[in-house]
């Protein structure tokens, strides 16, 4: 599933597209001073300007847009470099901290470091003066200017059609405007299209409000603990977001955003419109949104802390167990290595638990070493040493395309073996970790081992990652008596056809016997446009059991019913989801669209709905395909039958 990723939290429009904007009718001075982040000195233009032109590129690495676009433009600038065009990424002067020399060497040593994390080689320069911001009338980051080699703006827009929206990454690119009219510029022909809509993050900032007016909610009083409850889960250092929202400063630069996917009820991401009561529902009450909303339209005031309330830096640690603590820590030993370009990797990392009696476990959390790289994770269970036999026959560090490195095996669709012993979920974007209901659990047999296989996407930057998971074991004390087993439904199909806005598929079984419904997860991939898992008992109406009208495929969950729900034997389970396979669709991954198959891949399709079931009298759970048909039962490993 990042990103992502990394983030890249494809989130949705909002409101009305920016202004389409004008060439700037200024011509930038060959004095105009800028700032070197290398050296810490300032030049005047005229040592940045290439001699056929300069493409000038804003930038923040505070903003996603900006951040992500680093790469092609690194690959960029050593196109166009040797035809005689520079290539200058530019950071506006608010960049820099208030105060003495000190602190601003400081920031600019902080920067330069960053940078070269990033393995940003173009020259990066700061504004200082804001004078460049001036002539050009830049607005957001990534902007784009192309000048001339007498500094008059020739194009002025988007670098690429990535993005169809603010924040919307469509999953693939079409035209790239800048190189384009760069070429153009090269061959002393006029720019074709002179002006794009750029998508991106405000250049310069709110000012706050120095004291709120009567009746306007301050941040500190008010704000703060909606964002701490709803949103600093993933918007904090280490975390899943592009970026923080746990100090004052950081809600004040994302001010409008928030405001303005609040009311979209785009953040906090929560797909679902309907759906049976569910554990850690995230949907902010209409009092919240409308707190937020007049917080920020009344000026962003800071305030004070509410008596007794907790300072909204009061996060955890990046590195801490949502849950506690694990009984048991999963990790591959060494990291692994992911290389800058190339296809979607499927790593299988075989993790022993060192299980000498099978044992029961009552939840566990996976934790993203690198969620700029992970896409998602499945995990299997394994108690013949199957995976250690395939793990063992893939030499070390052969890790599929390009030069990727690390422990485990490649493999694609599944775990490379069958049947299962067993499953211990999953992690994607948006997965919350949660203990089972009483006298439920993951039974794992002696000898297991977890296969932990992980989704990788490439960043066009080599990428380490080290996942691991957490295992918390039933207490003494605790009589688990149903072992947690989950259940899919397939909507059989073999093919998208190109060009349908609305492919609908369906899928269902019937249950043998009484169960217990505990966890829902529907699944597809980037062609998904809606999704509703439903149950009808016999002799009843259907009832929805959850429905997300917008799919997101960066963002999948396990939904955990808040109260379990008891289904008789004859019970149907349904999965109905629509595929849209047109231009319409921005994550659309080929222009022009094309026969879609069915497969593992991002490219390819599913459809899935996953049900967590216990059966009532124990025992594996047991399925028709038909309402009369033969029992199918749930393959894998159980424990002995205990009686409830």
């Amino acid at each position: 599933m990042g990103l992502m990723l990394g983030w890249l939290l494809v989130l949705g429009a909002l409101g009305e597209d920016p202004p389409l904007g004008m060439l700037p009718l200024g011509v930038v001075p060959a004095t105009a001073p800028l700032l070197q982040i290398v050296t810490g000195t300032e030049i005047p233009w005229s040592r940045v300007a290439g001699a056929k032109g300069t493409a000038v590129v804003w930038l923040s690495l505070d903003c996603p847009m900006a951040r992500s676009s680093l790469p092609g433009l690194v690959r960029l600038a050593s196109h166009c470099g040797p035809q005689g065009v520079a290539l200058v990424g530019v950071f506006p002067a608010e960049i820099l901290p208030g105060g003495d020399a000190t602190k601003k060497d400081k920031a600019i040593g902080a920067l330069r470091a960053k940078l070269l994390e990033l393995a940003v080689t173009l020259p990066v320069l700061i504004d200082h003066t804001g004078e460049l911001q001036r002539v050009l009338e830049a607005r957001v980051t990534p902007e784009a200017f192309l000048l001339d080699s007498r500094g008059k703006a020739l194009y002025r827009g988007r670098i690429d059609d990535g993005y169809s929206a603010r924040l919307e990454h469509r999953g693939r690119v079409d035209r790239e405007d800048l190189r384009l009219a760069i070429n153009e510029v090269v061959a002393g022909k006029p720019v074709g299209v002179s002006v794009t809509r750029a998508y991106g993050c405000a250049l310069s900032r709110p000012i706050p409000a120095r004291n709120g007016s009567p009746g306007v909610p301050t941040y500190q009083a008010r704000v703060a603990p909606i964002l701490r409850a709803h949103c600093q889960v993933c918007h904090q250092p280490g975390a899943l977001a592009p970026f923080p929202l746990t100090r004052y400063e950081e809600a004040l630069r994302w001010a409008e955003d928030i405001r303005d996917f609040t009311r979209a009820r785009r953040m906090p991401p929560w797909l679902p419109e309907q759906s049976v009561p569910l554990r850690d529902c995230r949907r902010l009450s209409d009092e919240d949104i409308q707190t937020i909303g007049q917080w920020v339209d009344g000026g962003c005031p800071e305030g004070e802390s509410a008596p007794g309330t907790i300072p909204a830096q009061a996060v955890r640690a990046p590195d801490a167990w949502v849950l506690g603590q694990p009984d048991l820590i999963l990790d591959p030993g060494a990291d692994m290595e992911i290389a800058a370009e190339g296809p979607d990797l499927f790593r299988c990392l075989v993790l022993p638990t060192g299980l000498k009696e099978g044992c029961y476990v009552t939840a566990y959390e996976v934790k993203p070493g690198n969620q700029s790289v992970v896409h998602h994770m499945v995990n299997y269970l394994d108690n013949q040493g199957r995976a250690r036999k395939l793990n063992d026959k893939q030499a070390p560090g052969a890790a599929g395309a390009g030069h990727d490195r690390g422990p485990g095996y490649t493999f694609s669709m599944g775990p490379g073996f069958f049947p299962l012993t067993g499953d211990l979920g999953g992690w994607a974007p948006g997965s919350t970790p949660h203990r089972l209901s009483p006298g439920v659990g993951y039974w794992l047999p002696p000898g297991t081992d977890v296969v932990m296989q992980v989704h990788y996407h490439r960043t066009g930057k080599a990428e380490k990652d080290r996942s691991r998971i957490g295992l918390y074991f039933a207490k003494p004390a605790e009589k688990i008596t149903r072992p947690f087993q989950v259940i899919p439904v397939g909507a059989p199909f073999l093919g998208i056809p190109a060009g349908n806005v609305a492919y609908p598929v369906s899928g269902k079984v019937w249950l043998a016997e009484d169960c217990t419904l505990h966890m829902l997860m529907p699944h597809m991939h980037l062609l998904g446009k809606s999704i509703r898992l439903t149950v009808t008992r016999p002799g009843g109406q259907g009832e929805i059991l959850l429905d997300i009208p917008r799919w997101d495929y960066n963002w999948q969950e396990h939904y955990f019913l808040d109260k379990p729900i008891a289904l008789p034997a004859g019970t149907k389970l349904e999965v109905e989801a629509v595929f849209d396979n047109s231009r319409l669709n921005a994550r659309n991954p080929n222009s022009p669209p094309r026969m879609v198959l069915v497969g593992e891949g991002t490219t390819n399709e599913m459809c899935f709905g996953f049900f967590g079931l216990t059966r009532d009298s124990g025992g594996p759970v047991g399925v028709r395909l038909a309402s009369k048909g033969l029992v199918l039962r749930r393959l894998g490993n159980l424990p002995p039958q205990v009686t409830p």
